[in-house]
């Protein structure tokens, strides 16, 4: 997903609040782990699930990445 996603997710960092941006970014990472976590501590994780939460994960490291480094240019 990074490499269909990029494009975009650089659009977006540009056009919005970086900082809102990577902070959307990592809550969605972090509600996709505990949902992950809840299901394994409840013996209802399945292996075929796994596969849409690494793709949101990754989408959400997808919109991180462009805003990060416009930040950090910023900040340079």
């Amino acid at each position: 997903p990074l490499l269909l996603l990029m494009p975009f997710t650089g659009v977006v960092a540009d056009r919005y609040d970086q900082r809102k941006v990577m902070l959307l970014a990592d809550a969605v990472a972090a509600l996709c782990t505990l949902v992950m976590m809840g299901l394994a501590l409840s013996d209802l994780l399945r292996p075929e699930w796994l596969y849409p939460a690494v793709l949101v994960s990754a989408s959400a490291g997808a919109l991180q990445s462009p805003a990060w480094s416009a930040a950090m240019a910023r900040l340079a």
